[in-house]
């Protein structure tokens, strides 16, 4: 069954196969009614338990790592860009789909990808009878020197893209940890967010972009 425990272990196991040098952790959050119905609920439309994070890069990470930000997004708020894996959907098809529908870079034909490893979230709100369980599986990109991205899908309403050096990440991170503070419905979403930039800055970012 999708989102089952076996089931995150089973991806686990063979993306770190493939890449041994993967890292595996797990956070616990207490959200608000409103991260799990309200307007940053689409995190779990569909009834999906999965998502993907690329870290997309032009040949030399160090240049800049690409962050986007979105219309509905509060003032100066970028980061890195994620997208949703459907229910039976495999990760690597998913995060290829991703990266195609927000770029239009096509990883089918070429590029270097690698998998820095996975969070697994269990969210626990006052509506929820038992905790709800959430991945996100955390890829670096590849992409061509020079490439610019270019939505193909305009429904994720992207406004506007930032490459921001590694090394920063982990003030992104910070600021979307306090995100609540200048927009008080946008705190457990910037709680959340704030996790993954924290790891990618701690395993990739602050270590001189070493490759898993």
């Amino acid at each position: 069954m999708e989102g089952t425990e076996a089931e995150v272990q089973r991806i686990w196991c063979a993306l770190q196969g493939r890449w041994p040098g993967a890292v595996h952790q797990r956070r616990h959050l207490k959200v608000g009614e409103t991260f799990i119905e309200g307007d940053q609920g689409t995190l779990f439309r569909d009834g999906r338990r999965a998502e993907i994070c690329y870290v997309l890069y032009r040949a030399e990470p160090r240049t800049g790592l690409l962050l986007h930000t979105k219309a509905a997004y509060p003032a100066d708020c970028f980061r890195l860009p994620t997208g949703g894996v459907a229910l039976g959907e495999k990760v690597m098809h998913g995060m290829e789909r991703e990266v195609r529908e927000e770029t239009s870079l096509d990883l089918r034909q070429g590029g270097r990808i690698q998998f820095l490893g996975q969070l697994d979230y269990t969210f626990q709100a006052p509506q929820l009878v038992h905790a709800l369980p959430f991945t996100t599986y955390v890829f670096t990109v590849e992409a061509p020197q020079g490439f610019t991205p270019v939505p193909l899908d305009e429904t994720e309403e992207i406004e506007a893209w930032l490459w921001q050096p590694p090394a920063e990440l982990g003030e992104v991170a910070v600021h979307l940890q306090h995100l609540g503070d200048e927009a008080p419905d946008w705190a457990d979403w910037g709680r959340f967010r704030a996790l993954v930039h924290e790891f990618v800055y701690v395993h990739w970012g602050s270590q001189g972009c070493p490759l898993p």
